[in-house]
């Protein structure tokens, strides 16, 4: 059973556009890792807080996650060396499993 990665995370200080912008470069690198099955980012509207941002990664499992995120993959280099500088570290990171759906 597939589990969801969901990431919530804020930008560093007035970086919020260029984190936009390469989250739209990241998400299809992380679609195209071997056991991802799809990404998603999300930005909080600009009438609440712009700053944070949303991702939604979906994995085969928190195993092939958790490899991905121990491993020198480039799409796991290119994500610390051009996203993570971005992300102020106040991040909630878990993994969940859908249950319903409606």
């Amino acid at each position: 059973m597939s589990v969801m990665e969901i990431v919530r995370t804020t930008s560093v200080e007035g970086k919020s556009d260029k984190l936009r912008a390469v989250l739209e470069e990241a998400m299809p690198k992380f679609a195209e890792t071997a056991g991802c099955l799809g990404a998603r980012a999300m930005q909080a509207i600009e009438s609440e807080n712009p700053n944070v941002f949303m991702l939604l990664i979906e994995w085969d499992s928190v195993e092939v996650h958790l490899a991905w995120r121990d491993s020198n993959l480039e799409s796991r280099l290119w994500f610390m060396k051009n996203v993570r500088p971005l992300m102020d570290g106040n991040n909630l990171t878990g993994h969940y499993l859908q249950f319903v759906e409606a």
